[in-house]
């Protein structure tokens, strides 16, 4: 009986001991981190420690040893799923970097196409100037061509005057020298010389009616509203004696604005929210052999223009659309989109 007591409180002792070596292998840091990254696999070791408690002697000694051993396991498996994770986050951040790298030059290289843009407008407005002002400084094969564009910026000028309300008393001089460069018969000389003359006559027009207003003390700048564009993003603007002018491009598939343009028609809606007195002239260019089709494309593509800034919070009636022909010998030889912001005060 002695014996079988001392035995028993071997036993007992043993199991204390196994008892122990149980606990801190599940509550110390192998058994913490695999929980953590090996979920399934320390699943396994807790079970396999639960039914070692219900054993005893060596089966309960064989027993915390595999116990052990599936920590171990589990142990290796959460490095391993560590290490994937690791990969899997490196070759993502691979990846994003790529993406952006992708993004960055392709927004420089839109940037650089838009500058380029912007530079040959005002290249395009520079020499049209210059006609206006020597029409013999152009060359002698080029003058009926120039002048078809003098004309159509004249027009584009009286159209100006009228958004900040002209009339035809107002624009009496222009619309005459226009009707004047329009005779049959002149020589390309005398068409450019009569279509400087209605240059000259609308530029004066507008300038004129816009200095017999009176302006607002909070009127808009053409300065500040050029900053507030620069500084929106994708867009490039340049002031002439209309206001300020953005010359768009790659914003439609056929007469329908492409998805890829409704972040830079929320960027200019978002602007132009913010300086309520500006008058927005939508005017789409479109150019090719068939004039009436060419025009009826470009009233399209400014009208759905005109539609999404009014969608985007823009006042409609701050709005008017037209479609422009793209005369075929201009200087401008493609297809654009131009919003002229016109302004009450100085451009």
């Amino acid at each position: 009986m002695l014996a079988a007591l001392v035995c028993a409180g071997c036993a007992s002792g043993a199991g204390s001991r196994s008892e122990n070596a149980l606990r801190r292998m599940m509550e110390g840091p192998v058994a913490r981190a695999a929980a953590r990254d090996a979920p399934q696999a320390y699943a396994e070791a807790a079970r396999a420690a639960e039914r070692a408690r219900g054993l005893s002697g060596q089966a309960r000694a064989d027993a915390v040893a595999e116990v052990a051993l599936l920590l171990e396991w589990a142990q290796a498996e959460g490095r391993t799923a560590a290490a994937r994770r690791r990969r899997d986050e490196a070759e993502r951040a691979a990846t994003a970097a790529e993406s952006e790298a992708d993004r960055v030059e392709a927004q420089s290289t839109e940037v650089a196409r838009m500058a380029e843009a912007q530079r040959a407008a005002r290249a395009a407005d520079q020499r049209a100037q210059r006609a206006v002002a020597s029409p013999t400084s152009v060359n002698e094969a080029e003058r009926a061509a120039t002048a078809a564009e003098v004309r159509q910026s004249a027009v584009l000028l009286m159209a100006a005057a009228r958004m900040l309300g002209a009339d035809d008393a107002a624009l009496a001089t222009a619309t005459r020298r226009m009707t004047e460069s329009e005779r049959e018969g002149l020589t390309p000389t005398q068409q450019l010389t009569t279509a400087g003359a209605a240059y000259t006559a609308a530029e004066e027009a507008l300038r004129t009616f816009r200095a017999s207003r009176p302006t607002p003390a909070n009127a808009t700048r053409g300065a500040d509203l050029s900053t507030a564009l620069s500084q929106a993003g994708g867009l490039d603007p340049h002031r002439d004696e209309r206001g300020v002018v953005l010359v768009l491009r790659g914003l439609f598939t056929g007469a329908t604005l492409s998805p890829a343009s409704r972040a830079r028609v929320e960027t200019l809606s978002r602007v132009l929210r913010t300086h309520a007195d500006a008058r927005v002239r939508v005017e789409a260019f479109a150019g090719g052999p068939a004039r009436a089709a060419a025009e009826a494309r470009a009233r399209a593509q400014a009208d759905a223009l005109a539609t999404a800034l009014a969608g985007a919070g823009v006042a409609r009636e701050r709005i008017q659309s037209a479609g422009v022909y793209r005369l075929p010998n201009g200087q401008r030889g493609d297809d654009r989109v131009e919003v002229v912001l016109v302004l009450p005060g100085e451009p």
